[in-house]
């Protein structure tokens, strides 16, 4: 995992008064992105939610790119420790790996539609895109440490590759999901694509090549 101190012109909080204002202004930044989308997301606005000061933001964030940067951190971070505990155990069989692991994406933690506001308008990034891949490479390596212990129920003859490519697959379709592409998925409740995407998944990696 990573933390906002990663990210370039972004301020580390060194104190613990320092991290609870640096909390309680990324809670603030969600709160605007959810009820007002990236347009209205504005070091102002931030302020106001936040009840403090513009320069004290300022002096944390230099641009509100940087404060979108921390805020997908912390979002991704989430997301992955809410991975990495659902798959933490003796889980029973293949299909409960893969459920549970699909279950937690969807659920995405708090805040699926915040993430989507913030992939749809900022993927030309390269700083969020990194960010977002190692988070792909994290999800990945959780799903493969889970299914360890299942891997003769796996059929493909690759099945390192069978796991990078249901990894890929589930995370390109909750994208377009989030990002409003127009499918046949998008018709369905959230609980009816995690069914499908499991039977999906399921049955690919337990199919022979």
């Amino acid at each position: 995992m990573t933390d906002v101190a990663e990210f370039a012109h972004i301020i580390p909080p060194q104190q613990a008064r320092s991290q609870r204002f640096l909390m309680k202004v990324l809670e603030a930044a969600e709160t605007i992105l959810r009820r007002d989308g990236v347009e209205g997301l504005t070091m102002p606005a931030v302020a106001q939610e936040a009840g403090v000061s513009v320069g004290g933001i300022y002096r944390r964030f230099e641009t509100k790119q940087d404060l979108l940067r921390a805020i997908k951190d912390r979002f991704l971070t989430r997301a992955e420790q809410s991975v990495a505990d659902a798959l933490d155990g003796r889980l029973k069989s293949l299909d409960d790996v893969v459920t549970n692991f699909i279950d937690t994406l969807l659920k995405g933690g708090p805040g699926a539609d915040l993430f989507g506001l913030m992939v749809e308008s900022k993927t030309n990034d390269p700083s969020m895109r990194d960010r977002g891949n190692a988070t792909a490479s994290r999800l990945r390596d959780s799903l493969a440490t889970a299914l360890e212990p299942h891997r003769a129920e796996i059929a493909h003859d690759d099945p390192d590759a069978a796991i990078d490519w249901a990894v890929f697959i589930l995370i390109s379709a909750i994208m377009r999901r989030l990002r409003g592409h127009a499918s046949p998925a998008a018709a369905l409740s959230w609980s009816a694509m995690r069914r499908e995407l499991a039977r999906m998944v399921i049955a690919y990696l337990k199919t022979a090549a």
